[in-house]
């Protein structure tokens, strides 16, 4: 993520149905984040260009 690029909205996992983590919308990409626990946790970011998306699936509970 670019230090000047402007985020567009921050929302945590709920940890009760998925693992633990954040997506960030940001100006120019998406970026998903998870975290992983255990004694030497660590963190996994993929980043997502939005041209790269082509279709997008909502799953409400």
């Amino acid at each position: 993520m670019n230090v000047k690029e402007k985020i567009h909205y921050f929302e945590a996992a709920e940890p009760k149905l998925t693992k633990t983590g954040f997506m960030v919308v940001g100006k120019h990409n998406l970026y998903l984040v998870m975290m992983k626990g255990g004694l030497f946790g660590c963190t996994e970011a993929e980043v997502v260009e939005y041209k790269d998306i082509k279709e997008v699936d909502f799953d409400f509970i």
